[in-house]
């Protein structure tokens, strides 16, 4: 098979599937549902049933990147798939591309064996006639174009891909995260399928709001940082691809680590010099939370960024069995800056100190959120991101030994520079019925002494 020779251009579908072209490992599964294949298939026959010369349908650019003999399909997989498929059902080539995808993923396999029913089902009921039939193939060959742009490089495809928005579902920040990380030269084929397999399992929701809410505020408000629109492929990326340890990620006698995400197990390699009777290697079971990572580290690039996110789904998963039910209906009341700001908070001190005064340290929190909210009108933006800067828990959180160093100087910055709020600003409205519920909830009780009586 040859390369395209130029860097842009078009193709018929005829010529694009000559080339010899991969689905890569990090792309999400195929999905394309039923009113999508409908509305393709109905464009296409609407062209062929025009009486015009030179039908021409386009059906958007696409971007490859140039890796050795092949292209690899950065954007565009969801289209190249379907007209695989189509092709393939009127029996005319595409099986060798379509025996190279991997279809292990649940949805892949459901959304190909659903879209070849339809696919079926439009021939046989527009192109019984086989003459008919053949000439839709030609029409498909010839007249159905494509414009693309070749990448040399996976960073260069990424920009190129970030820049633009096709009529494939795109692939988020999340995805080109995945990509980004599994373009480690250390990894192999296996385990680049491995990785791609567990990021694909995460639920896609709450996999978004731990990296945007959970680690990514943490990390932002630690480094005064205070912005609530995060770029997570920015804060995640990174040029370093290795799995070796500096001290401040362990007490420092481990060189080295290595996680088998399938089967959750950790291995610690000792630095030379230093040995148990054991041996040189700890091993564990159920060792995501001995994983030595901490939300706030630098990112270290390939499969130690995927175990950094195992870890922390896992924390995820601990941290919502903890979290009080009547408190959570309360604070998902709030506005979404201060619900993030309580969900941040408390994860970063989960991850730092455990269970420990949990409870005292949320209290805390809510009793801060609750003055900020009872000495405003309302929440916006600015007036948060001001609140934060000026009482900033995450430094606090951050340079605190102990949980009860941290909870003595919340406690003495209430004390001290927290004023009581007059009792006029809560007699009426948005402020009066915030009021209400905290003096409704025990919990929440004695936040209500911010008020003067």
């Amino acid at each position: 098979m040859y390369l395209l020779e130029k860097n842009c251009g078009k193709l018929t579908i005829g010529e694009l599937f000559k080339k010899d072209l991969k689905i890569p490992s990090y792309q999400r599964p195929y999905m394309w549902n039923k009113k999508q294949v409908e509305e393709l298939l109905k464009d296409f026959l609407e062209v062929f049933e025009k009486k015009v010369e030179n039908k021409i349908y386009l059906i958007g650019n696409m971007i490859f990147l140039r890796n050795e003999q092949q292209l690899e399909v950065v954007d565009g997989q969801q289209r190249t798939i379907t007209l695989a498929l189509i092709l393939y059902n009127l029996n005319n080539n595409a099986k060798q591309f379509l025996e190279q995808i991997n279809i292990s993923n649940p949805l892949s396999k459901k959304a190909i064996y659903e879209n070849n029913l339809i696919i079926n089902n439009f021939i046989g009921r527009f192109l019984v006639d086989d003459d008919k039939k053949e000439s839709f193939i030609i029409f498909l060959k010839t007249n159905i174009l494509i414009t693309y742009i070749t990448a040399n490089t996976q960073d260069e495809a990424f920009i190129f891909f970030d820049s633009q928005n096709t009529r494939g579902k795109p692939l988020n920040r999340h995805d080109l995260l995945k990509a980004h990380h599994l373009r480690d030269t250390n990894l192999d084929t296996q385990k680049r399928v491995i990785y791609a397999k567990v990021w694909e399992n995460y639920d896609e929701e709450k996999l978004k709001v731990l990296l945007e809410v959970y680690l990514t505020l943490n990390r932002n408000f630690v480094k005064s940082n205070y912005k609530f629109d995060v770029d997570v492929y920015e804060e995640f990326k990174s040029n370093s691809f290795t799995s070796n340890l500096n001290n401040y990620n362990q007490p420092p006698i481990f060189k080295n680590i290595n996680y088998d995400v399938e089967n959750k197990k950790l291995k610690l390699m000792l630095k030379d010099g230093v040995e148990f009777k054991i041996g040189n290697t700890l091993s564990f079971d159920d060792a995501e939370q001995y994983l030595p990572f901490e939300i706030l580290q630098s990112i270290g690039g390939g499969e130690e960024f995927f175990w950094y996110i195992s870890k922390y789904i896992s924390l995820k998963e601990k941290f919502d069995n903890i979290l009080d039910k009547d408190i959570l209906k309360f604070v998902d009341s709030l506005s979404i800056y201060l619900r993030d700001y309580f969900y941040a908070s408390l994860f970063l001190y989960f991850d730092k100190f455990d269970d420990d005064k949990f409870c005292d340290f949320a209290y805390l929190i809510l009793w801060l959120i609750s003055h900020y909210r009872l000495n405003n009108y309302s929440v916006r933006y600015l007036g948060v991101r001001n609140f934060i800067k000026n009482y900033n828990i995450f430094i606090k959180l951050f340079f605190s030994y102990s949980s009860d160093e941290l909870i003595d100087k919340i406690n003495q910055m209430i004390k001290y520079e927290l004023h009581v709020i007059d009792n006029s600003k809560v007699s009426k409205g948005i402020r009066k019925d915030y009021f209400l519920k905290i003096e409704n909830n025990k919990y929440l009780l004695k936040i209500a002494k911010l008020v003067k009586d």
